[in-house]
């Protein structure tokens, strides 16, 4: 049977604890990217949630100032800052008709119903 000297001892030793570092910095690196992937996701839903509650509210209103079964379409632009563009695009015969004062209006409060977040900016506009 042959004896290890000290010094291969204190090899092994020494590439244990390496090894056993560089596993633990691995685990934890992996860790904050679930954590951060995680968050990412709640993010998304959340924006999601208030997306699809943004276009009923517009559905809601264009239902009740006369103009049902419009065609309204939301698209939202992300910067890599994280802050929000949406547009929402709006098509209805009886929105061609009014005069350009009358529709900016309804396009304003259509804007104006989106909800309240620093980093979201909204825009409405009639496609005709």
């Amino acid at each position: 049977m042959k004896r290890i000297s000290r010094r291969n001892n204190a090899k092994i030793l020494g590439m244990a604890v390496v090894g056993i570092v560089i596993i633990s910095l691995i685990i934890i690196f992996s860790v904050k990217v679930v954590s951060s992937a995680q968050a990412y996701t709640a993010l998304e839903n959340y924006y999601a949630e208030l997306e699809r509650d943004y276009k009923y509210a517009v559905r809601d209103y264009m239902n009740d100032n006369g103009y049902t079964n419009a065609g309204i379409t939301v698209t939202r632009i992300v910067d890599a800052e994280g802050n929000r563009e949406y547009t929402v695009k709006i098509h209805h015969d009886k929105l061609d008709r009014l005069d350009d004062e009358k529709r900016e209006l309804v396009m304003d409060e259509v804007a104006e119903l989106g909800f309240n977040d620093d980093i979201c900016s909204f825009n409405a506009v009639i496609i005709k």
